[in-house]
């Protein structure tokens, strides 16, 4: 007896680096999916047009000419694929250049075969269910008044004139008090701009449309997430005379986003920013120095003999005094510090606009005293100290990478020091004010 096995997902992987788009390849092989490569965003459309992909890999960056967000546009106005974008930065620009069109997901490179996965079934499986949505659309023609998604009518200047019964289920007001408002009315403030271009493409002549996602004001007052896919009515001059869509609470969905967007830049163990975030956190604070002028400082926090707690009372044990080691550290900073854990027991602290150097040094010596306190874990009394090293900007550098390693080079002068204390990279040791 023979059995037929479903068709691999096929997916075009957008990477102009050879040889990282070979690696990625054979991640994604291992992951079970086919892959074509293509190295540039005009290569990306002829293949798009000879193959029929599943999904779409794309980077964000491919060097001179065609961006991987123009790319997605083009690829996408010739067929509905869902796109996921890739990337090596979280940074607010670059996440922004993906904004020229509907995507499925944003992954970093490098977070992990585990994320990658999870976020391209995500995709796959929405874009399904969008496929899934459109096709009843078409057949129905969004009036079905019990659906569990919200049908809607808009007139021509965006007040509703229907809203299904379901509208009471998901968003608490009843119809009546809906009908006769505008849509803004319902709106997130920062959502509006969103919808307001969205609708205007119904005035411009579009038929139907879907993607639009945004905020709506519950009774209870909460905002919930929805999406809205629309079709327009009109007259024998071509003129629209009615706007119905049909819009879908999408809010589980993204929580669902936001837990894999944090799960990429935060440690799964601490939950404080990773490394990926710290160092992105870092340039960006760099910049702004540059722009404005204002220095600021970098920690570069080891603990003394943690192995040694590992060693004797288990990795839970240490597990647990990281957590609490995080905890502290976390309550001793300002809310535009950034507390990070690079990796094992290793931790940074980025002070923007943190005075001078007396100033970080009664950073570091509260620090010490804060982490001299006993730590009770499971009925244990643990006690651990850190050795510290710092940099500050742009007095000892002005780049991501040597701030980096001269607080890690002042750190271990710390422990060369005698351990439970922290050194400057450049300059004398100030003495805090606390000590004087």
């Amino acid at each position: 007896m023979f059995f037929l096995e479903a068709k691999a997902k096929h997916i075009l992987l957008v990477e102009d680096q050879r040889v990282a788009a070979l690696a990625q390849r054979a991640i994604l092989f291992s992951l079970g999916y086919a892959v074509d490569i293509a190295l540039s965003g005009p290569e990306a459309l002829e293949k798009h047009r000879h193959h029929r992909y599943d999904l779409v890999l794309m980077d964000i960056e491919l060097g001179t000419g065609m961006d991987g967000g123009e790319a997605a546009r083009q690829i996408q106005e010739e067929r509905e694929i869902p796109v996921v974008f890739l990337s090596a930065h979280t940074d607010a620009p670059t996440i922004d250049r993906t904004r020229v069109t509907s995507h499925y997901g944003y992954v970093v490179k490098g977070t992990g075969d585990a994320l990658l996965q999870a976020t391209l079934e995500t995709a796959l499986a929405l874009f399904e269910a969008r496929s899934r949505l459109r096709e009843s659309e078409a057949r129905y023609r969004l009036l079905i008044e019990n659906t569990h998604d919200i049908i809607y009518a808009l007139d021509p200047e965006g007040v509703f004139t229907y809203v299904s019964p379901s509208w009471t289920k998901i968003v608490g007001h009843a119809p009546e008090d809906v009908v006769g408002t505008s849509y803004k009315k319902h709106v997130h403030p920062e959502d509006q701009e969103a919808c307001n271009v969205f609708f205007k493409k119904f005035l411009d002549g579009a038929s139907s449309l879907s993607g639009v996602e945004y905020r709506v004001l519950r009774q209870d007052g909460r905002w919930a997430w929805h999406t809205s896919s629309a079709t327009a009515a009109r007259n024998g001059e071509g003129r629209m005379t009615s706007f119905i869509g049909i819009s879908r609470d999408i809010s589980e969905r993204k929580v669902l986003e936001e837990a894999l967007r944090h799960q990429a830049t935060h440690d799964t163990l601490t939950g404080l920013p990773n490394r990926t975030l710290f160092l992105d956190r870092l340039e960006h604070e760099l910049a702004v120095t540059k722009r404005r002028g204002r220095g600021g400082a970098l920690i570069f926090l080891d603990l003394d003999n943690f192995k040694n707690i590992n060693d004797t009372l288990g990795h839970d044990v240490g597990d647990q005094l990281l957590v609490a080691v995080a905890r502290r550290l976390k309550a001793l900073v300002r809310e535009a510090d950034t507390v990070a854990r690079m990796g094992g027991d290793e931790f940074t602290m980025l002070l923007p606009e943190a005075g001078g150097a007396p100033q970080v040094a009664d950073v570091a010596l509260r620090i010490c005293q804060a982490l001299h306190d006993v730590f009770l874990l499971d009925g244990q009394e643990l006690f651990v100290s850190a050795s510290m090293g710092i940099s500050l900007y742009p007095h000892d550098g002005t780049s991501v990478t040597t701030l980096l390693k001269l607080a890690d080079m002042a750190m271990y002068r710390a422990k060369a020091a005698g351990r439970s204390t922290y050194r400057f990279w450049s300059g004398p040791d100030p003495t805090p004010p606390e000590a004087r």
